[in-house]
């Protein structure tokens, strides 16, 4: 696995649930076969409670807190 599909993959897909990590048609066997697997319902469950506007602001938010107090601790020191 590539160091993009191991470091935003599991954020991305949820392995053989709503997709599969693959780099391209010879490393997944040249089947296609693995997509009839897929739930397109569980797709869209996954993408609305991951990615809306809600949710990513809040999470961006957290990140930006963490850093803000990471920031000020390293300025104290």
């Amino acid at each position: 696995m590539n160091r993009f599909l191991s470091r935003f993959g599991p954020q991305i897909i949820v392995e053989g649930e709503t997709g599969f990590y693959r780099l391209g048609y010879r490393q997944r066997g040249g089947s296609g076969g693995e997509v009839e697997q897929i739930s397109r319902a569980r797709c869209r469950r996954e993408f609305e409670q991951r990615f809306t506007d809600r949710h990513m602001a809040e999470d961006y938010s957290r990140i930006y807190q963490q850093l803000l107090s990471r920031s000020s601790t390293q300025a104290a020191a």
